[in-house]
């Protein structure tokens, strides 16, 4: 955060510097979208916690891993604990392994709606003026790993049957280090972002899967 700078003296005064967190929402929504249209891969460790509706007990089932994302439309998830799997879409087709079930689904020509709006904009697929209707969030410090610069609450303009609502946790440098997926049914699919690194070169092929020998494959469609 930049602090305001007031410099007093007898003969000089700097009028003060806006602090970052100042700025308005559109310009929020502008400088978010730059940082993501600037970006041609990324990768990161995630934390991935589903907590159920109404429920007092918190979360539910927590997962880790890295992911891997490339414009346009690309998505590795590697999960590592607590059990390894692998999501891994190219765009239109979507593979789902897990490895201690000896099998892999295949989703040919895979409906990219399916996946959520505010993963999609990570992989510059989403405007989002023109998908949501946006406010500032008031975020609860106790809830989250760090403080965001910003929190964005993004509601769909159109009904969504997945998503009723999207949260949004930026930093200085306008990199979205939590998504909050809020479900219709009051269910919260959290995912953490640290050790973001991007534009590395991520190849295309990094996005294809060849299933190992001796898998049962099921073509889901």
């Amino acid at each position: 955060m930049f602090f305001w700078l007031v410099i007093h003296s007898c003969l000089l005064f700097v009028a003060p510097t806006p602090k970052l967190n100042d700025l308005p929402l559109d310009k929020v929504i502008d400088k978010l979208e730059q940082r993501y249209r600037s970006v041609s891969d990324f990768s990161a460790d995630f934390e991935q916690t589903i907590v159920r509706a109404n429920t007092k007990v918190g979360k539910s089932r927590s997962e880790m891993g890295r992911v891997f994302l490339k414009n346009p439309a690309m998505m590795r998830w590697d999960y590592q604990k607590p059990t390894t799997k692998f999501f891994i879409f190219n765009g239109q087709t979507l593979w789902f392994y897990k490895p201690e079930d000896a099998q892999v689904n295949i989703f040919k020509q895979f409906d990219q709606t399916e996946i959520s709006a505010g993963l999609m904009f990570l992989v510059g697929k989403i405007k989002l003026k023109e998908k949501f209707t946006i406010q500032f969030h008031h975020v609860d410090n106790s809830s989250t790993h760090f403080i965001p610069t910003y929190a964005i609450s993004l509601r769909p303009k159109v009904q969504d049957p997945q998503t009723q609502e999207l949260l949004f946790l930026i930093d200085s440098e306008f990199f979205i280090k939590q998504v909050v997926l809020i479900q219709q049914m009051g269910q919260k699919n959290i995912f953490e972002f640290k050790n973001i690194k991007t534009n590395q070169d991520l190849k295309s092929d990094f996005f294809e899967f060849v299933p190992p020998e001796n898998v049962k494959i099921n073509h889901m469609n």
